[in-house]
């Protein structure tokens, strides 16, 4: 596909890093297509795939709150179900752990936290979910959220939003049974967030905290 013709957006984060987001129309045909962004620097030649973001004026939207079960109706997700069951947010957690020396059993701790080297500070949000899946290509909760998926949240009643930059946080000692997502710091001063998965026409909007 040539483009040609699209619009761009542009916004100083730093000193050191500028954001541009570009937006490109394509035909509707080519939502299932794979995207290759292809650019040269003066040193190499770079490809970045790229995830396809259908965006529709009229979105049939359903909302859920803690406690309930999310089953989605659209055949990419097909056989996927979670129920979020409670949430928590904090820069650092700390994780305590067995392991075995000979005959000793040793307790010890792991701390998680998110990574450093993005351009904007990360905090993390803690869910315990319930994760239901036997579709192939959506085995765990971050492989959906991370690409359907986007963050809206309120501070003193103004609206933002995080549509990427999300990081699945493991521990490298033992396994989690709670999921740890890397977001925007200032998700913690938020009043009320929503997660919001977008799937071509439909949109599920799960409430984690205040109203919805």
């Amino acid at each position: 596909i040539k483009i040609r013709e699209g619009k761009y957006f542009y916004s100083k984060l730093s000193n050191e890093y500028n954001n541009y987001i570009f937006v490109y129309q394509i035909p509707e045909i080519y939502i299932n297509s794979k995207f290759i962004f292809e650019y040269d620097t003066e040193k190499e030649n770079r490809k970045i795939k790229l995830d396809v973001i259908y965006e529709n004026e009229e979105k049939n939207e359903k909302k859920y709150k803690l406690g309930e079960i999310l089953k989605f109706d659209d055949k990419v997700l097909k056989g996927v179900n979670f129920k979020i069951n409670s949430i928590d947010i904090n820069n650092s957690y700390k994780i305590n752990y067995d392991y075995n020396i000979g005959d000793y059993n040793i307790v010890s701790v792991e701390y998680l936290r998110p990574s450093l080297d993005t351009n904007f500070d990360k905090t993390i949000l803690k869910l315990n979910v319930d994760y239901e899946s036997n579709n192939k290509n959506y085995k765990t909760f971050f492989s959906v959220f991370n690409k359907y998926g986007k963050i809206r949240y309120y501070i003193n009643g103004v609206e933002y939003i995080q549509k990427s930059g999300f990081e699945e946080i493991n521990g490298s000692r033992t396994t989690l049974e709670d999921k740890y997502i890397g977001v925007n710091r200032e998700i913690l001063n938020a009043d009320e967030i929503d997660l919001i998965v977008d799937v071509r026409s439909n949109r599920y909007v799960y409430n984690i905290k205040g109203d919805n």
